[in-house]
Order: C-alpha cells, then structure tokens, then sequence
C-alpha cells in the first residue's frame, strides 16, 4: 500500500517484507519504495495492474542486503494489492493514526477520519452469468471480496478496548477527589 502520509523523518515511502533486526539493533524492513515527490502515475499503475489483464509493474525498490548491511536498489515487480486485501481498512487507519501521532504529535486522539468505499466486487449477485465474461467477472468478485466489514468490526473492537482502557485509567483519579 502506497501510503501519502509523511513519515516520522519527513519522507513518502512504503515499507514491507520481514522486519529485521541486526545484531541486536533495528534495522527496519526488507524493502522500502520511495515517493519523496508524493504518489505518482508508477504508483496508481501498481495499485490497478490486476493479473491477467495487466502485466507487472516495475518499480524501483531498495533492499536491504545482509552481507553489506546496506540497502541496495534494485528493480521489483508488482501487481494489485487488492489481491491481499481489496479494501486495506486497518491499514489506512493504522497509517493515519501513526501519522498524527508520531509525524504531528498528537498525544491520545487523532483527527476523524471519513472514508468513502466504492464495492465493485459485490458478494452477492442476482443474475447467475452463462457468458464468458459474466463467469470471469463473477469469479473476480469472489476471488476479491470485500472485507471491509470484518475490518471494520475488528476495528470496532480495538476502538472499544481503547475506550475502556481510558475509562478504567480514569477511575483512581476520580477515587481520589472523592476521598
């Protein structure tokens, strides 16, 4: 996932692969994809290159070479992310929170985050297709389901817990203005 955020130290970038740490020191992940400029047309394209109707996406990506200890460039291919996870909820509310935490040091609470999705992959469908493309189509739509609703009641749950933990953090403070 291609994320628009700025990070801690200023830069656009992507991380992902195993995290690594080296001799006891954290190194970060196995990969990183830089977009300091912010995200570009080589991005969008990475995002939408479904398998089958689009070839690979090449983008330049560093990675982390244990016999140097250094982060090397180097050319990978990709195609949709949605493959893994058509709608990534968790992971644009987790970017977001990171984001107003550490990059803009918020303390507790981050700004509301409305989001707007579009399911072109529906469950269910009423007219069973007979034509090639109907049956590729359909195939699609259960091959990329949408997620969003156990993402968002996951995120519910984690939401909820969060509450709690603030409210059972505020009970010894009330228990001492009353004694």
């Amino acid at each position: 996932m291609f994320d628009s955020y700025e990070k801690e130290d200023g830069s656009r970038k992507s991380e992902y692969g195993k995290y690594i740490v080296q001799n006891g020191k954290d190194v970060g992940f196995t990969h990183i994809i830089r977009y300091n400029d912010g995200i570009t047309a080589d991005q969008v394209i990475a995002s939408a290159s479904v398998p089958l109707n689009f070839g690979y996406s090449r983008l330049e990506v560093e990675s982390y070479n244990t016999a140097t200890s250094n982060y090397e460039k180097n050319i990978r291919y990709f195609w949709d992310g949605g493959i893994m996870s058509n709608t990534p909820l968790t992971q644009v509310v987790l970017l977001h929170r990171q984001y107003w935490l550490k990059r803009k040091g918020f303390k507790q609470t981050v700004p509301r985050l409305n989001i707007g999705i579009v399911n072109v992959h529906p469950v269910k469908q009423h007219i069973i297709p007979w034509d090639r493309d109907g049956i590729v189509n359909r195939n699609a739509d259960i091959t990329f389901p949408d997620r969003t609703e156990r993402e968002e009641q996951a995120l519910l749950v984690v939401s909820d817990y969060v509450d709690l933990a603030r409210d059972l953090e505020s009970i010894p403070k009330m228990d001492r203005n009353i004694a």
